[in-house]
């Protein structure tokens, strides 16, 4: 029983010490203020390149709920 434990205590942990570098990051539309102030108050991270926004692949489904 405490072994179980363990293990799952361990799989939660290197869960939760994930980085999110490697990331896919997906075009999400062009950058304004209305946008960006959407996904910030939501949570969802957000790169902006040129004018245009980029979301990660797997919050695209959160940013669709919010910004739509």
């Amino acid at each position: 029983m405490i072994t179980r434990f363990l293990i799952i205590l361990v799989v939660l942990f290197l869960t939760a010490c994930q980085d999110h570098e490697n990331r896919v990051y997906v075009h999400w539309g062009e950058a304004g203020e209305n946008v960006v102030e959407r996904l910030s108050e939501n949570g969802i991270d957000y790169k902006l390149k040129n004018g245009e926004v980029y979301i990660p692949r797997d919050q695209l489904k959160k940013a669709t709920y919010c910004c739509t």
